[in-house]
């Protein structure tokens, strides 16, 4: 849809940071990270690496006078391990200003280093620095969790190459971080030199609502008149040799001729779709399914109720 976008690069993240999915997913399911020092340090080198070549990527795009969108597919490998395991486990994430970075229960502790000298925020809950979040405008892009959280197994099955299992679903299938860090850009955004205010879309507007993505569009700058609603679909083999490992992602968009119709979640019901569940991941896959998806829904609605109104009316945070 938006890939005419004048003199726009569309920057994935997860392709620089995709050595740090399995090791995050792994640690999710230890319950005390002190116990597991060694993997801490070999997750937080990777995202170092992963960090190094995302930032070469943004400096060619600046060099080259263009503006950037950075996408990513899953907010969670960008969430502090810290805060996994105090929404998994039950721990206690510490916002400290503590120096010391040996605790890999401490927000400072996976904090990636920062390009320009400024303050951090002590509660900033993702691993980037708060002067990077702040120098871009947050999207936060929802769907229902009965159609997100399939999805999601599938993309997730071809990716490894096998069916995940109970760990990685308890740890991506969650709207918990969405809503995080919505409500920490929510914070900062009401203070001197903060972020921009988080925006919120549901994919049903994106797909089905234009006067929603041209408000989109107008709040961050992008050009309505060059939104695509069709676009030639390409073969599996154009999708590989074009898209490489971002296809899986994208295979559904790039096969087809436009906005599919019938993807949307009007008439939606969990117990419906439960029995698709069964058939397609087993019963016991899901079940989890059934249980995360329910679990996520007070989330969901949070985050749809802050999203951003067709007649241009935003939420009033700063008092």
């Amino acid at each position: 849809m938006f890939s005419q976008q004048p003199n726009i690069e569309h920057i994935e993240v997860m392709t620089h940071f995709v050595s740090t999915v399995a090791p995050t997913i792994q640690l999710s399911g230890t319950s005390s990270l002190l116990e597991a020092r060694s993997d801490c340090q070999t997750l937080r080198n990777l995202q170092e690496r992963g960090w190094k070549k995302w930032l070469e990527n943004i400096h060619e795009s600046e060099r080259q006078d263009r503006k950037r969108v950075l996408n990513s597919h899953s907010v969670a490998f960008h969430l502090s391990p810290a805060i996994h395991n105090a929404v998994i486990h039950g721990g206690k994430a510490d916002t400290s200003k503590s120096t010391d970075r040996k605790d890999p229960n401490s927000l400072s502790y996976w904090r990636l280093p920062a390009e320009i000298s400024v303050p951090e925020a002590d509660d900033n809950p993702t691993i980037f620095p708060t002067a990077f979040l702040r120098s871009h405008i947050p999207i936060l892009l929802i769907r229902h969790p009965a159609l997100a959280f399939p999805s999601t197994i599938r993309v997730a099955s071809k990716f490894f190459g096998h069916p995940v299992g109970e760990t990685f679903m308890k740890i991506i299938l969650r709207y918990r971080w969405h809503r995080i860090l919505y409500e920490w850009y929510e914070h900062d955004s009401c203070q001197p030199d903060g972020s921009p205010q988080p925006l919120v879309l549901d994919a049903d507007e994106l797909m089905y609502d234009r006067t929603a993505v041209e408000e989109l569009c107008v709040r961050t700058g992008l050009d309505p008149k060059s939104v695509r609603y069709e676009w030639s679909s390409m073969t599996e083999k154009e999708m590989q040799m074009q898209y490489e490992g971002e296809a899986i992602f994208l295979d559904t968009l790039l096969g087809s001729e436009g906005v599919v119709e019938g993807k949307g979640s009007n008439g939606l019901r969990v117990e419906d779709e439960l029995q698709k569940w069964k058939s397609e991941f087993g019963e016991e896959r899901a079940e989890i399914l059934r249980h995360m998806v329910e679990s996520a829904m007070g989330d969901y609605e949070f985050l749809k109720s802050r999203g951003n109104r067709l007649d241009g009316r935003t939420t009033e945070t700063c008092h």
